[in-house]
């Protein structure tokens, strides 16, 4: 039985052909691979820089702090017309009741959206999600500080739908006026840590999906108060506090 055959015409210029023939297929499965690389590389970019433009665009519409300020003004202006209303007719403050409500329920559903894109993009980032459930927590509890001023606006502001007339409108007292600042200044504050968390945010997401493009990251919130939350992936002593925070806001719901 012969196990070797050796055949003339399989000669050496034969094995460079098929030496050419495999580095061809070769090269062109590397070309295709890197092609596919390029693609791959290309959408993942493109797909970075959708999500972060969807995300901010609802950010800069959901800072609270602004209707804050309008509330602090309509309490100073208000204490500041009972003070001086020296005449038989009472000259309300000059704000809408209606424009304020208004203004609340677009940053508050802007707000909303906020979250519900953060939750549809958890993927980018292990601790986005725990992010998303503070940020929730704080809206929930900005439409309670909001609350108060729902109930007592339409006493103290004329309107189209409520009261016409300045001398049906209640004017407050010392006392009263002292407790819708401290309404105020709650709901401002719940307003600024909103404000804090959305620019943490916008930290967060850059750093994770533009920082390779531009070989730079941003720098982290420093507040001065040393026991306010920063939401950010490069302190975990700071997620420790964050995890801590929202068991304890479970708790104390839970105990209500």
């Amino acid at each position: 039985m012969t196990f070797f055959c050796f055949d003339p015409s399989f000669n050496w210029g034969t094995i460079i052909q098929l030496l050419g023939i495999i580095g061809a297929i070769w090269g062109v499965t590397h070309q295709l691979r890197k092609q596919r690389d390029l693609q791959k590389e290309k959408y993942t970019n493109e797909l970075k820089i959708k999500i972060y433009e969807q995300i901010v665009a609802h950010l800069e519409d959901g800072n609270p702090t602004g209707i804050a300020a309008t509330l602090s003004m309509f309490i100073e202006v208000l204490d500041d017309k009972r003070k001086t209303n020296n005449s038989s007719r009472y000259i309300p403050p000059p704000f809408s009741p209606d424009q304020i409500h208004s203004d609340f329920k677009k940053v508050q559903s802007n707000l909303f959206k906020t979250a519900s894109l953060i939750e549809n993009y958890e993927i980018v980032s292990p601790n986005i999600p725990l992010f998303r459930q503070i940020l929730v927590n704080k809206i929930s509890e900005l439409g309670t500080k909001y609350m108060p001023f729902i109930q007592i606006m339409p006493y103290l502001l004329l309107s189209d739908d409520g009261i016409k007339k300045p001398e049906n409108l209640l004017i407050p007292n010392d006392n009263e006026i002292d407790l819708l600042r401290q309404k105020v200044n709650e709901f401002m504050e719940v307003s600024w840590d909103i404000a804090s968390y959305l620019y943490d945010i916008r930290v967060e997401l850059q750093n994770i999906l533009l920082s390779d493009f531009f070989n730079n990251r941003v720098s982290q919130r420093k507040p001065k108060d040393p026991d306010a939350i920063v939401l950010t992936s490069e302190d975990s002593g700071m997620l420790k506090r964050i995890e801590d925070y929202l068991k304890q806001q479970e708790k104390d719901i839970n105990h209500r």
